[in-house]
């Protein structure tokens, strides 16, 4: 009796002895197989799935999250010197770059906002997002400062280039030849225009105090000589040119000091927007940066936990499953084979094809023969019968 067949007898059955059939055994087997075959391959594809759910983690979710951030960052230096070539040069095309990095930028944000949830992702979020309106808001107040700065600059050019026109051509051949000290304080007049142009450049190129300083000497002198002309008579021509003179140093004073104004606006929000640049470059590498990192690497970790988990339940599984194989075919292999085997050494033991077994066979063919005999003289004895039944029919 087979082991399993001891183990079914060992249950409170009725008091009849089990038997299982070999038919019921190679159901048996293949159910076995049947099991064991689909138990393996559901570990199996249940570690497939956590694994390709970590490798979709990392490859739709973890990399596209740590590129945003660092797009980002990249978006906002590109901002940050786009404003500042521009304040340099007034070049448009580096306006068109500011542009299209602030553009670049909200759409990294959008992404990195869409692939995060955690708190913490959501906070430094913000706190970007903050920074990043104050910085663009900032630039383009500053870029639009630069614009106004130049019209002005553009202007005063215009301004100076009268002012040397009416000293040159108006007011100075009015005493060519005929007041040697006026003529002298016209020339100390166009010099003293002339000096506050070129402070005037000097302090926007070097924003050094001096300059401006002697810009507002230079601007004193001019019109302390313009006013010494009240103490002497004038002819209506002179009038005129006087007072168109000082009108246009009037518009031009007025300018400089606009523009000196923008200019120092200008310098402290640059600085402001340096400082802006600076948090938000920190905030991107310190913090955020490292935290999509950070998120990357263990989503990385648990892709490779996920696939060795998947490699080992591999190498234990299909072994498994080729001795459950194995076994079962043996045990099929043997409940058909053992049988047969008895049966044959149980004729063998009586002496298969001895004796015994001649005698039985001589007996039976004895028997046959006296079976053929009987029937043969029953067949005799009917034919006689009906021969004297007709011979007694005739007769009578």
């Amino acid at each position: 009796m087979s082991s399993l067949s001891r183990l079914l007898a060992l249950l409170p059955w009725p008091r009849q002895r089990l038997r299982i059939s070999i038919v019921d055994k190679i159901l048996l087997g293949m159910a076995v197989i049947l099991v064991v075959g689909t138990c393996t391959m559901l570990v199996i594809y249940d570690g497939l799935t956590r694994s390709k759910k970590a490798l979709h983690e990392v490859a739709n979710v973890e990399e596209p999250t740590s590129a945003a951030a660092y797009e980002m960052e990249i978006n906002v230096i590109g901002t940050g010197m786009g404003v500042l070539k521009y304040l340099d040069t007034s070049d448009p095309k580096h306006r068109d770059r500011v542009k299209k990095d602030q553009a670049d930028f909200k759409r990294f944000k959008a992404q990195y906002d869409k692939l995060t949830g955690t708190p913490r992702s959501k906070d430094l979020s913000l706190q970007i997002d903050v920074l990043y309106q104050q910085f663009s808001q900032l630039g383009q107040r500053l870029m639009d400062s630069k614009d106004d700065q130049d019209r002005m600059l553009a202007t005063l050019a215009s301004n100076f280039e009268a002012l040397e026109q009416i000293i040159d051509q108006r007011l100075l051949p009015l005493y060519a030849g005929e007041s040697r000290r006026r003529e002298r304080r016209v020339a100390y007049m166009a010099a003293d225009i002339a000096r506050v142009g070129r402070r005037l450049g000097a302090y926007l190129n070097t924003h050094k105090e001096v300059y401006r300083r002697q810009m507002l000497d230079s601007a004193r002198s001019f019109r302390s000589r313009l006013d010494d002309f009240d103490r002497f008579s004038r002819s209506p021509e002179e009038q005129l040119c006087l007072e168109d003179l000082e009108k246009r140093f009037a518009q031009t004073m007025s300018l400089i000091q606009k523009l000196v104004a923008i200019d120092g606006a200008l310098q402290t929000g640059v600085q402001n927007f340096i400082d802006l640049r600076r948090s938000m470059d920190d905030l991107l590498d310190d913090q955020i940066q490292v935290l999509a990192k950070s998120d990357l690497a263990y989503s990385k970790r648990e892709a490779d936990r996920a696939w060795n988990q998947v490699i080992h339940a591999m190498i234990v599984l299909i072994p498994t499953f080729g001795l459950v194989v194995i076994g079962a075919g043996m045990f099929l292999a043997y409940s058909i084979t053992r049988p047969l085997r008895r049966l044959v050494k149980g004729y063998g033991s009586r002496g298969f094809g001895g004796p015994e077994l001649s005698s039985r066979s001589h007996r039976a063919r004895r028997i046959y023969r006296s079976g053929e005999k009987i029937q043969l003289d029953d067949r005799s004895t009917g034919g006689d019968d009906g021969l004297q039944g007709a011979t007694g029919g005739e007769r009578g």
